[in-house]
């Protein structure tokens, strides 16, 4: 089974290739699908949200199942700063700064903590996207015609048990027109 990754970071998919293949899960980036991942805004309040939001994005570009990864560092004397902000932090707040620079940047921000209060913490969320329909089927009788002495009557259909509508359930043969409405878990 084909996984799309929805980074440009080779390292990533390296290690969840790792991690994936002994499960017969091989994982592709957007380039090696022959498609352009596209610049996805991050407009999440929490790493497991923007997670969420990057797997969406490659499901409805590519069609197959798709893992995210968000993550970032909070240090407890900068309020949790950069948080949801690391990658870019250092850069225009739009674009990812580098490494260096975002150390730089911590470093001179902590420049006057204690060494006792520089305490931080690393936080790494991963989210799924999958191509999915469901389809509910409910049997009933037709009304019968209206008349003087035959008024229409509020009639309900039974509701689907949910063991019928489990068996109900099939994955669409389109997959990337049924990712409109992905399924996350």
């Amino acid at each position: 089974m084909i996984f799309l990754i929805a980074t440009q970071n080779k390292h990533k998919k390296t290690e969840f290739s790792r991690i994936l293949a002994p499960l017969g899960i091989e994982i592709k980036t957007a380039g090696e699908l022959g498609l352009q991942y596209p610049d996805v805004e991050e407009t999440g309040t929490t790493f497991e949200e923007n997670a969420l939001i990057k797997a969406r994005a490659g499901c409805m570009l590519a069609g197959v199942p798709t893992l995210a990864d968000d993550s970032g560092l909070c240090v407890d004397a900068l309020d949790g700063a950069p948080g949801l902000y690391s990658a870019r932090w250092s850069g225009d707040g739009e674009t990812n700064g580098d490494d260096e620079a975002n150390n730089d940047k911590l470093l001179r921000l902590l420049a006057d903590v204690p060494d006792e209060q520089r305490t931080a913490h690393y936080v790494a969320a991963s989210g799924t996207a999958t191509a999915a329909s469901a389809t509910t089927r409910c049997s009933s009788s037709p009304l019968p015609a209206p008349s003087p002495t035959n008024r229409p009557q509020r009639v309900s259909s039974p509701r689907p048990s949910a063991k019928s509508r489990r068996r109900s359930r099939t994955a669409s043969p389109t997959a990337a027109a049924a990712c409109k409405t992905c399924m996350t878990s």
